[in-house]
């Protein structure tokens, strides 16, 4: 009996120290911030990724994540909330993958903001104008198919990629012209999204994965 007081005792004392929150305080706060930088068109077209997660402490002190928005409160101490993250889906950058387009908000246990929210893989004539000035896929491909290629084995395709040490965007185009089980043959351009230039121009082979 003197066993179990001393566990309700332990229990009572870590649920009143333990910081907890609404679930919709977390988002509410997360969404000010990036109000705060975002222009309020760009900002219009923001939406939760339903798979942000925070930390939390539990009983026991091991330290766990939980979804958002998986509950109207979080769970035990809360530690912070580093993976909140939102997706921007303003229809001029819809062909972008997703995780060029997720945005996160890095808060601490006081949700205080940790981290200066970075804004660098949104293109600038999202955040400093409202004209499109980057070619659609279509043109891209369109100015692939002028290019004066080796014989194709299968269609031509596009990949944007962002390049982290530049800090810009370019149409990464495969022209596959040979192909095995295991590898393929490539001619690699690179091409500048605003212009269409041709910044690079190479022969690569690549390997697939995994393959036996």
């Amino acid at each position: 009996m003197k066993t179990l007081l001393i566990l309700v005792s332990i229990l009572i004392s870590e649920v009143s120290i333990a910081q907890k929150y609404a679930t919709s305080e977390v988002i509410l706060t997360a969404k000010t911030y990036l109000q705060n930088v975002l222009k309020p068109e760009l900002f219009s077209y923001i939406e939760l990724d339903s798979n942000s997660y925070y930390e939390y402490k539990n009983f026991w002190g091991r330290r766990n994540w939980k979804r958002i928005l998986d509950s109207k409160r979080t769970k035990g101490k809360f530690i912070n909330a580093y993976e909140i993250r939102f997706t921007l889906k303003h229809p001029d950058f819809l062909y972008a993958p997703k995780t060029y387009r997720d945005i996160y908000v890095k808060m601490d246990s006081a949700l205080n903001l940790c981290e200066r929210i970075d804004l660098k893989r949104i293109p600038n004539f999202l955040t400093e104008d409202s004209t499109a000035n980057w070619l659609t896929p279509f043109q891209i491909d369109s100015i692939a198919n002028k290019l004066k290629l080796k014989i194709p084995v299968k269609p031509i395709s596009l990949n944007l990629t962002y390049d982290n040490e530049k800090e810009e965007y370019y149409w990464m185009v495969y022209n596959t012209f040979y192909q095995e089980k295991c590898f393929s043959d490539c001619e690699i351009f690179h091409i500048k999204p605003s212009t269409g230039s041709i910044e690079k121009h190479f022969v690569d082979r690549l390997f697939r994965m995994h393959c036996y």
